[in-house]
């Protein structure tokens, strides 16, 4: 929150298919990632509820004939609930890769998100830095201060996880429903090692995030050099001068095209160069000024006309920001409340046995 905030008018390019796409600001980036984030941790809260339930008493596959109170053995646990049907507490075991399918698309998108800092911190990119501090010496090129390899740990632990998930896939693929090895042999049975690994895996990314350093000028210099406000140009041709769709579209990218021809950024376009390229396609001349063209293209202007519902105007940044804060503290209360019915249970089963009590 506090980085977003910091980084409400940073700008910077976003990128479709790796090329220039439109104008946004760095917190607009980040508020994508922790939407992105927060899906998967609702999607882990439901994972959780899945595997929190008492399977005890099933018996392998049709209860058991001794008098079993599987509803209070849940709640002495602490457990969300029971799974009813026996033959189901030992035959699915969905409930364990529901949770890695969770935790997958978690590390999926802090795989992507490493990828992008990767080459956003390249030497010939330059976007962002990090703090000398978290940043790496080669062992054979003693130029080298980077941080490309801790970025690279992060991948490959993300991989990790979403190869055990994989793993399960494949190993109850096909197989008879009941209780059968391949189900007792799913990798998360023994959810420390994956659990330990999740946990290494996100505190690497999260201080990897914390000691970036973006780098503002440069960003903003990427961004005006190139094209990527030219929908703006297009949209004003179409509202303003009556263009249809394609051919406003196409008029500005024989703009475009001439202008990289001639090496010329967008901020160096002209009115005239705009009625060159409608000339060039033998069509009705805009006859816009430079002014009102270098308008169009400007960053700035841009982010002014993008204030709709998630767009990426600052004022609505801050205000996605706010509702973002408030989802938070919900998500870690609910965690707390979890962590609490734990230990009341675990409190409660502790004082029968002290007391000597049936359970």
């Amino acid at each position: 929150h506090s980085m977003a905030m910091a980084n409400r008018d940073t700008l910077m390019v976003a990128h479709t298919h790796m090329n220039h796409g439109q104008p946004m600001t760095f917190a607009h980036m980040l508020l994508s990632f922790f939407d992105c984030v927060d899906r998967s941790l609702v999607q882990l809260e439901h994972g959780y509820h899945l595997v929190n339930q008492n399977s005890g008493g099933c018996g392998s596959t049709s209860g058991t004939s001794w008098n079993v109170d599987r509803q209070m053995m849940a709640e002495l646990l602490g457990m969300d609930g029971v799974l009813e049907v026996t033959y189901d507490c030992e035959a699915t075991q969905d409930h364990t890769y529901a949770a890695l399918f969770a935790l997958s698309n978690l590390f999926l998108h802090i795989s992507r998100f490493s990828m992008n800092f990767y080459i956003y911190c390249l030497d010939e990119v330059d976007m962002f830095r990090m703090d000398p501090s978290h940043c790496g010496m080669s062992s054979f090129m003693p130029q080298k201060c980077d941080c490309g390899t801790h970025f690279e740990k992060v991948r490959v632990g993300c991989t990790s996880i979403m190869t055990d998930t994989f793993k399960c896939l494949m190993q109850l693929r096909g197989e008879f429903h009941g209780d059968v090895l391949p189900a007792a042999y799913m990798p998360f049975n023994d959810a420390r090692a994956p659990l330990c690994e999740s946990h290494v895996t996100i505190k690497q990314f999260e201080t990897l995030l914390k000691h970036l350093v973006p780098q503002k000028d440069r960003m903003e210099e990427i961004l005006r050099e190139g094209y990527s406000c030219a929908t703006e140009l297009c949209t004003y041709l179409i509202k303003e001068k009556g263009y249809g769709g394609r051919l406003a579209h196409s008029i500005v990218a024989t703009l475009i095209r001439q202008a990289r021809a001639k090496g010329l950024k967008s901020f160096e376009c002209t009115g005239e160069m705009l009625d060159e390229a409608a000339r060039y396609l033998v069509v009705k001349e805009p006859g816009l000024s430079t002014e009102t063209v270098c308008k169009q293209l400007s960053p700035e202007e841009f982010l002014k006309t993008h204030n709709h519902l998630g767009g990426a105007a600052p004022e609505e940044t801050l205000r996605l920001l706010k509702i973002r804060v408030a989802t938070m503290a919900g998500a870690k209360e609910r965690q707390q409340a979890r962590r609490n019915k734990v230990v009341a249970a675990v409190n409660d089963l502790e004082a029968r046995a002290a007391r000597g009590n049936a359970i």
